[in-house]
């Protein structure tokens, strides 16, 4: 299959980020519903629905943190007994969720999203890789690893592009929590069809055009530096020698065995099913601080996770959020562990003059 193994990648790193999905995931019908399991010390603190207003705002707008775990279950029941929910959607002119839930597992699209490129990127009319490398087996090597990655045809492509799209491969695999393979269901799906069965107009918080390189918030780095276009600037034979390097890396055993260690070492300190339940916890008692805390171990563990999956999309979402709300009044759902933290959302609405304050 055409790039097999990149589709194994994404697909499984947007099962990590955006809310998950199976049809197999646990119900948890240990609670009738999430209000049940509220306090007044979370009514006082605030839970995961926000108000924002002030900083020239009309009309105030709501955030609202989604579950994002993928082993536990939430029913359509027990999401819309948050308090205040219903009402601040039957408020909103407009709902946003990170992405568009109906195309986000289409595997044709993501690749047509991630592996987009532009002019700067493709090879100048009359260069050959065969004659870029030093060697055959230089080249061979190189070969063999684009068609073992489902590459068929790369010759159209300068090596810095492909050295940026088999570092995404080995970044994805060494370096996101042991959670990969589990499953979820999406809140995503509730909120988009509460806007489909009410007309309420949606917007995205993720760019959703098939040529926006920058859908995903793990590829940013590699498209958005401001030196990126000058590393595709640079000679051929610098970018070949940049590529090799990397082939070299891939197939070191030394290397393998590192990762392979540096995993292990991450899955003993890092108590994935404890985390898991925390979160859960958490959530079906709208626990802002436990969030918090949960989000805290997770950046320590893993700051690549955090930096990449939480920060940087965060950042580039307020702008966004910004635009519309100054409009109409919005409800914005994402993820709940973008709530919390220096760079969470409700702390970075809050330096741009807005009042943020608990709804629920």
């Amino acid at each position: 299959m055409k790039n097999r193994r990149i589709n194994e990648f994404l697909i499984t790193f947007f099962f990590v980020i955006a809310c998950p999905f199976s049809l197999f995931a646990q119900i948890n019908n240990d609670i009738d519903s999430i209000a049940s399991q509220l306090s007044a010390t979370v009514a006082q603190e605030g839970g995961f629905l926000w108000k924002v207003s002030g900083n020239g705002l009309t009309k105030s707008s709501y955030i609202f943190g989604t579950y994002d775990d993928n082993y536990h279950r939430f029913t359509e029941s027990q999401v819309f007994s948050i308090p205040g929910l219903r009402k601040a959607l039957e408020e909103a002119e407009e709902i946003a969720t990170e992405n568009n839930i109906y195309t986000l597992f289409n595997t044709s699209l993501i690749n047509e999203r991630i592996l987009s490129t532009s002019a700067i990127t493709r090879m100048p009319k009359g260069e050959h890789y065969y004659y870029l490398f030093k060697s055959d087996k230089e080249w061979q090597k190189f070969d063999e690893q684009m068609k073992k990655e489902g590459f068929q045809s790369y010759s159209d492509q300068k090596p810095t592009y492909w050295t940026n799209i088999l570092k995404i491969g080995l970044t994805v695999q060494t370096s996101l929590p042991p959670i990969m393979n589990q499953s979820g269901i999406p809140w995503d799906l509730y909120i988009t069809k509460y806007a489909k069965e009410k007309k309420t107009p949606m917007f995205f918080l993720n760019p959703q055009s098939p040529s926006s390189p920058g859908f995903s918030a793990i590829f940013d780095p590699i498209y958005t530096k401001a030196n990126e276009k000058l590393r595709y600037k640079r000679p051929l034979e610098v970018q070949i020698k940049e590529l090799c390097k990397l082939l070299n890396q891939i197939e070191s055993p030394k290397y393998k065995e590192q990762c392979e260690e540096d995993i292990k070492r991450a899955r003993e300190k890092y108590n994935y099913v404890g985390i898991r339940d925390s979160l859960f916890a958490a959530y079906k008692t709208m626990n802002i601080k436990k969030l918090e805390d949960i989000t805290e171990v997770e950046g320590k563990y893993f700051p690549f996770y955090k930096a990449f999956i939480l920060d940087r999309p965060n950042i580039r979402w307020i702008p966004v959020m910004k635009e519309q709300m100054a409009k109409h009044t919005c409800f914005v759902a994402f993820g709940c562990c973008h709530l919390v933290g220096e760079k969470g959302i409700i702390n970075l609405l809050r330096k741009e003059g807005y009042e943020v304050t608990p709804v629920f």
